[in-house]
């Protein structure tokens, strides 16, 4: 049996109503994964689940265990689509955190919130910690885990579009009230509502002492697979779960979002603007806010860290450019691993009239018109010695490897100018 794990709304192929639809989770060899025990008492809550998929659990003196549990009787359940939305959400979430970062994830959204869990829960998988968490307090804990998943998704998320300021206005910034929060869910729900994405749009608000986070769950585009339940073939039309990610840098006062979508970015653009300033005109569509002319001419002193203090060290191993001296042609340099070197620390020189000429402290030619991409390679501090890679285009889009090191290796690139979004450190 091919495992079936699906998030998102399920259609049956041939029917283009819009509705109510189910989604799909499991199969016995993945529900089996979780501690029977507690998957038992965490569906104890869900009667009509139970009633309607004809489910016979154990009895509340007997310990449930892999022989007893009704395993069967659970998948067919979930698969033939009569499952409720809620239980749906939580198995989904139970896969999602399942693990060492999700676990963690967990407990740091509980504490934040002021939320108890059992940060040992001896004994249980990940898996089962984080069901634990859910049925702990019950049922003060119930969305702790959405919130959770949402967290896990800031750290996947790398790729974003910057949105400078018209003017400096990080002093009107105002926090945003649960009714506040409320009317720009709404206000999205609604936009992907009429976009034909159907409902279930959620905005999560996350908020730092540097950054204000929104993260937004909404149905994705449709998908037709292929799904497999007791080795049965068929084919069903899924909308997957998608999030965006709108955050408001508060110190240097600049706006970022993770969506290519430019319906979105303008959206998210004005509505954020709205809610934390009063005004729609706050945040303003840049397409030239990234650039890299900061390489050219003498700069190698730019790649010195020491007056950032989260940055370690970076590096450059590849540079795309054109060149004055060789029109139409667009020219790429990469480093070739080699040690103790990267393209910043390579004396460059060039024959002029038959002479070498050295440029110390240039990275790339004297000529250069246009630089279009770099790739740098940094390490930040406290990292113990990982290594990541930022590849920067000119215009207004960065990806970064890792989400949570955006705003420290943001940081130089805003003081050494590669981005021309935010104002200085008041």
């Amino acid at each position: 049996m091919f495992a079936l794990f699906l998030r998102g709304t399920v259609r049956k192929a041939g029917n283009n109503m819009a509705g109510d639809v189910t989604r799909c989770f499991g199969n016995v060899r993945r529900l089996k994964e979780f501690d029977p025990e507690v998957l038992c008492a965490a569906l104890r809550h869900f009667s009509e689940d139970l009633a309607k998929g004809v489910i016979h659990l154990p009895g509340k003196d007997v310990k449930a265990d892999k022989d007893n549990m009704p395993y069967e009787a659970i998948s067919k359940h979930l698969v033939e689509g009569e499952v409720s939305e809620e239980l749906d959400d939580l198995l989904f979430y139970v896969c999602e955190l399942g693990n060492e970062d999700g676990w963690e994830n967990v407990k740091t959204e509980a504490k934040e919130n002021g939320l108890r869990v059992d940060d040992r829960s001896d004994g249980l998988s990940y898996s089962g910690c984080v069901l634990q968490a859910w049925l702990t307090d019950w049922p003060h804990n119930k969305a702790l885990l959405e919130k959770s998943a949402a967290r896990t998704q800031m750290c996947k998320l790398s790729a974003y579009v910057y949105c400078p300021m018209t003017s400096d206005l990080r002093e009107h910034y105002r926090k945003p009230d649960r009714k506040g929060l409320k009317a720009l869910e709404s206000r999205i729900a609604e936009h992907f509502s009429k976009k034909g994405h159907g409902k279930g749009t959620r905005l999560i608000p996350y908020d730092f002492d540097d950054e204000i986070w929104f993260m937004i769950k909404y149905p994705g585009r449709v998908k037709i697979m292929q799904v497999y339940s007791d080795g049965e073939e068929d084919v069903d039309r899924v909308i997957p779960g998608k999030f965006d990610a709108v955050v408001y840098d508060k110190v240097h006062g600049f706006l970022r979002m993770n969506t290519k979508n430019v319906a979105e970015q303008s959206l998210y653009r004005m509505a954020v603007g709205d809610l934390l300033f009063g005004e729609s005109n706050v945040f303003r569509n840049d397409k030239r806010c990234v650039t890299l002319e900061p390489l050219k001419g003498e700069s190698a002193g730019i790649f010195s860290c020491k007056d950032i203090a989260g940055v370690k060290e970076v590096e450059l191993c590849e540079v795309q450019f054109t060149d004055l001296g060789a029109p139409g042609k667009t020219i790429t340099w990469k480093w070739n691993g080699g040690r103790n070197a990267s393209l910043d620390q390579m004396p460059l020189w060039q024959m002029e009239n038959g002479v070498r000429v050295v440029y110390p402290l240039n990275i790339v030619p004297p000529l250069t018109d246009h630089v279009l991409k770099a790739v740098f390679k940094y390490t930040l501090r406290n990292s113990r010695g990982r290594t990541e890679t930022l590849t920067v285009h000119a215009g207004n889009r960065l990806r970064y490897a890792r989400d949570s090191d955006a705003a420290k290796i943001g940081e130089w690139l805003l003081l050494r100018k590669f981005l021309k979004v935010g104002f200085p450190v008041r």
